[in-house]
């Protein structure tokens, strides 16, 4: 069991990970890539560099944690029960957990709201048991909610940019999600798609892992967080997934100082 299990290795999950290990602690950062600093293509205001590409600072850091010897794997987590962490490829236990997961990637699609989406089929799915329902996504995590949906109905429609070897698969880009005649709709270039109710599994983003949680977020998806805490014992959250300045610097600040309070919640538990 791990004294801490850190999701995203970007900035303030690579941070939090570095300030943890020096309080002689056993740590594990998973992350699927490098998040929004991954694709940044310059970078000029952060202490040491002149310039440097979004990429290279994020291996740069995941170099140094590595170095400390830090245990830092690529993959996707595909749920959170409890303190234990599920990916694609293994599942893990910890005393506690920190979110560094970035900012959430909301579905660019015209209409898409809460009051139309769903973003847990684990939470959701049993109000729709034997209706007929839309699944939107890709990839593995997308997959994962199908597999969490089919216990409570046949009848899912996906709709897809990817190769899933799915049968009633949609190929196609949604122009617009709405209401209509008392059914939520799907516009896919001039068809439309009824439906009793659609789920949104775009990525395993900040707003899914809070719907699965129960963690509670804010106006614009970010976790609500008390000192680093969020409503949940022993999940922590920092970074672009909390509410602040979204940069780098504040995001390594946000891992050091949620390190602090990681290590004395492990001192009281």
């Amino acid at each position: 069991m791990y004294d801490c299990i850190i999701i995203g290795k970007g900035p303030a999950g690579i941070s939090c990970a570095i300030y943890l290990k020096r309080f002689n602690k056993n740590v594990l950062v998973i992350g699927k890539d490098y998040g929004s600093l991954g694709r940044a293509k310059v970078i000029e205001n952060y202490y040491g560099f002149n310039s440097i590409s979004g990429l290279d600072l994020a291996k740069k850091g995941e170099e140094q944690a590595k170095n400390l010897g830090i245990e830092v794997i690529t993959d996707e987590v595909l749920e959170i029960m409890g303190l234990t962490v599920m990916t694609k490829n293994n599942s893990y236990e910890a005393k506690s957990i920190f979110l560094a997961t970035g900012k959430t990637n909301k579905a660019n699609i015209s209409g898409i709201d809460d009051s139309l989406v769903s973003y847990c089929a684990t939470c959701d799915g049993f109000f729709f048991r034997g209706k007929k329902i839309a699944l939107i996504g890709y990839g593995d995590f997308m997959m994962h909610e199908y597999d969490v949906l089919k216990n409570f109905t046949k009848d899912i429609t996906i709709f897809s940019n990817s190769e899933e070897n799915i049968k009633d698969l949609i190929n196609g880009k949604i122009k617009k999600v709405f209401s209509k005649d008392e059914k939520k709709c799907i516009l896919v270039n001039d068809t439309e798609y009824l439906f009793d109710g659609i789920f949104v599994a775009s990525s395993n983003d900040s707003m899914a892992i809070a719907k699965h949680l129960g963690l509670i977020t804010d106006s614009n998806n970010k976790f609500e967080v008390d000192n680093f805490k969020t409503n949940i014992d022993g999940i922590f959250a920092g970074g672009d997934a909390i509410d602040g300045l979204d940069q780098v610097s504040t995001s390594v600040s946000d891992g050091a100082k949620a390190a602090i309070e990681i290590n004395k919640y492990l001192k009281e538990e």
